[in-house]
């Protein structure tokens, strides 16, 4: 489970479902959490940001269009 814990402790944009197998149980808890809780509405929030910041830089003159431009570039001077 070391995506759950990058998307907790990193990103702080989720969080671990407790358990080997999701059960309905586990899942009904997380949306609770997700959608009523306050930790849950920092989550939502983190969320948003990293959309965005994800929408800068795919974007037109984003930082990987701009990445892929030199990229290309370089290899047409070679």
């Amino acid at each position: 489970m070391g995506n759950a814990r990058y998307v907790e402790h990193v990103w702080k944009a989720g969080f671990e479902v407790v358990g080997g197998e999701l059960e309905r149980g586990a899942v009904e808890e997380a949306i609770r959490r997700l959608m009523a809780e306050s930790d849950g509405g920092e989550m939502r929030a983190r969320a948003r940001e990293l959309k965005k910041a994800a929408a800068e830089c795919t974007g037109k003159a984003g930082s990987s269009e701009t990445a892929i431009v030199k990229m290309v570039t370089h290899m047409l001077s070679l």
